[in-house]
């Protein structure tokens, strides 16, 4: 009988130690995203936290603010004239208050140029330029956008005016927007306010105690605050009725030009090597976080590999 020996079963044992291997390096790799995510997450809750202390250091200024801001109730206890509310027929009719506005889209010789025109013809017309700007198009031709502001009675006539310094009217749009009733009820809460401010000047005069005036005082702030709101819408209404808004787009047709004027070689050529320095820095930053990230997984592995090499060396073999 032959004596029948056991063979060494290498292939069990090289597959064991890769899965080793293969174990350890996704531990660091889970412990390295795991760290990064909690940072990540701490640094998250600690600006929240930053935020949120601000929102609550305002808070208290906000609700101070709140409980010091004056109420009508406190001035109950004043005696004043019953104010006659006065109705809207009663003020004096106030005349048309109408806001015109128009929209203009002009086909021209050259943009540039029209403005200049368009900006002497506002003005010629009592009015001025209130925005304009000029663009460049990359085949070439320039397209202008320029807003003009001109007195009412002056409005229809410039719109004519613009068009005629134009190849082609591709788009004209005229609005105009009553707004006399709104200024004839402005004027009547204005009026009543006054009046009431008169009263309470009145009762200022006859208070004898602090306590009377300073509740007088404040509820005279009120209507000052009401009287000044009113008056800035009247003064806004005025100011959108008495001056019109033309806004005007300018276009240039499209024309064929020698593209050697608008070609740059030299400029090209400095953009695609501009590219080419900034794809290699690039490419440099990628291969510097591959070596710190992946150099020492790399040397643990090889001393893993070595430790394993070494022990199958010295282990007997039967």
């Amino acid at each position: 009988m032959s004596n029948q020996t056991t063979p060494v079963q290498k292939p069990k044992s090289k597959r064991k130690a890769l899965w080793i291997v293969l174990g350890i390096i996704g531990g660091i790799f889970v412990l390295f995203v795991g760290i990064a995510i909690i940072s990540s997450f701490l640094g998250q809750t600690s600006e929240l936290s930053s935020y949120e202390a601000e929102e609550m250091a305002e808070a208290p200024a906000t609700s101070s603010e709140r409980m010091t801001a004056p109420s009508a109730e406190k001035f109950e206890e004043v005696e004043l004239e019953e104010v006659p509310e006065t109705a809207a027929g009663e003020v004096e009719l106030a005349e048309q208050k109408v806001i015109k506005t128009a929209n203009l889209t002009l086909t021209v010789e050259k943009a540039g140029d029209t403005v200049s025109e368009l900006n002497s013809l506002a003005v010629s017309k009592g009015g001025f330029i209130l925005s304009s700007s000029v663009t460049t198009n990359p085949d070439g031709t320039q397209s202008a956008s320029i807003t003009l502001k001109v007195p009412v009675d002056k409005f229809e006539e410039t719109v004519e005016d613009a068009k005629k310094l134009a190849k082609v009217v591709k788009k004209e749009s005229l609005s105009g927007q009553d707004v006399t009733e709104k200024y004839t009820d402005l004027l009547s809460q204005l009026k009543n306010y006054q009046a009431e401010e008169e009263q309470y000047l009145e009762i200022l005069k006859k208070a004898t105690t602090i306590e009377d005036i300073l509740k007088v005082t404040e509820k005279l702030s009120l209507v000052r605050g009401r009287i000044e709101r009113i008056q800035g819408q009247i003064k806004y209404l005025e100011s959108q009725t008495d001056m019109s808004t033309i806004t005007i787009t300018l276009k240039e047709e499209a024309r064929i030009e020698i593209p050697t004027k608008e070609w740059r070689p030299l400029a090209t050529l400095k953009r695609a090597f501009r590219s080419w320095i900034q794809f290699l820095q690039g490419l440099t930053n990628v291969l510097i976080w591959l070596v710190i990230f992946l150099g020492p997984l790399v040397i643990l592995v090889w001393i893993i590999v070595k430790i394993v090499k070494r022990r199958k060396r010295k282990a007997p073999q039967g």
